[in-house]
């Protein structure tokens, strides 16, 4: 399958103010679950969070990162390198390694994002993970869907950051009907120090037959970081138009 686990609501799947599902890819072969239900509802204030749960980054000093874009190791200095999916990741001050590549298509996926690599000082950034939701009917959406890549998290000492982000991660979401307002869709890349590669944006695709939502914003825009060359970029959004269901009328002749 294209999923690392199935999970199957046979109602309604609510998910109130102030709760939230994290769901958490494979850290290495980036297997993630894949949540199916009749009908969802999210409120304002919860969602689904996979920030930082894609795949994993170089766990040892300058190690590359984990997944399909991962980011390249350096050979001189241990900054590190951003992870890539949607958008490519950035490469670090030279020497310290190439951005992860972009990989999959826009409109149809099921990848996590991919880790960086590590510095010198400790691993760099995990990938953003994946929501990935199929609501057969309508989905309520007034919350949050997430899944950006980990900014750099080892300090240096004496105060100075060093280190990279991992890639934004991936939102997929197919239902026959959207509506509700102000929800969020967010796949950033994780930011870097000055010196590291941040991560790439990830893909954010809703495919949906009926929009009836209002203000929903989105965003898969690249972290910050290392900028002089081989910048990190932004990721893709792709709307889609599900096919209208057939309709069976019955018609009795007297």
């Amino acid at each position: 399958t294209n999923y690392g686990a199935l999970v199957t609501v046979g109602g309604t799947l609510t998910i109130a103010s102030n709760a939230w599902v994290y769901p958490v890819s494979h850290r290495q072969d980036g297997g993630s679950p894949r949540f199916r239900t009749e009908q969802m509802t999210i409120e304002a204030g919860g969602g689904f969070d996979a920030t930082k749960r894609g795949f994993g980054s170089g766990n040892t000093s300058m190690a590359n990162g984990y997944g399909p874009g991962a980011g390249i190791k350096g050979f001189t200095y241990g900054y590190g390198a951003g992870g890539g999916y949607g958008g490519r990741g950035g490469d670090g001050y030279p020497g310290s390694g190439t951005g992860g590549v972009t990989y999959g298509t826009s409109n149809v996926f099921a990848d996590a994002g991919s880790g960086a690599s590590a510095s010198s000082s400790g691993p760099g950034g995990y990938g953003g993970g994946l929501v990935r939701l199929e609501v057969n009917d309508t989905l309520t959406l007034r919350g949050a869907l997430v899944a950006n890549g980990e900014n750099y998290p080892y300090p240096f000492t004496g105060g100075e950051f060093i280190g990279c982000g991992g890639a934004g991660g991936g939102i997929n979401v197919e239902c026959y009907r959207l509506v509700g307002s102000g929800g969020r869709l967010r796949a950033n890349g994780g930011y870097a120090s000055p010196n590291g590669g941040p991560g790439g944006g990830g893909r954010i695709g809703v495919w949906r037959a009926f929009d009836q939502s209002s203000g929903l914003t989105t965003s898969v825009d690249p972290g910050s970081g290392y900028t002089a060359a081989g910048a990190a970029a932004t990721g893709t959004v792709y709307w889609g138009a599900m096919p209208i269901r057939e309709q069976a009328i019955l018609v009795q002749l007297f």
